[in-house]
């Protein structure tokens, strides 16, 4: 299992190039003051930007990547069935 941790507006990121399922966990610290609800709005706002994100051209599958990509270059080293995994991968309507 790997852990990580991420600061306040901290750009992030990961891949899975497997053709398995991943969960992730995320733990919250609650603040003096905070609530369950400031984490689920904060949620809900992250979604909002992401959305934003990607309607704008930032790449958040490998389809999106060039082929010479520092990711994709990794994922195909450690998984000959990329290419597969990309394509089963791709989100309905997109090319």
């Amino acid at each position: 299992m790997a852990t990580k941790s991420f600061g306040s507006n901290m750009p992030s990121g990961w891949q899975a190039p497997f053709l398995i399922g991943a969960e992730m966990l995320i733990f919250k610290m609650r603040r003096e003051g905070e609530d369950y609800r400031t984490f689920a709005d904060g949620s809900q706002a992250l979604a909002k930007d992401l959305d934003k994100e990607f309607r704008e051209g930032e790449a958040f599958y490998c389809h999106q990547l060039a082929p010479d990509h520092p990711a994709v270059v990794f994922d195909r080293k450690h998984n000959p069935e990329l290419d597969q995994l990309v394509e089963s991968s791709r989100p309905a309507g997109s090319k």
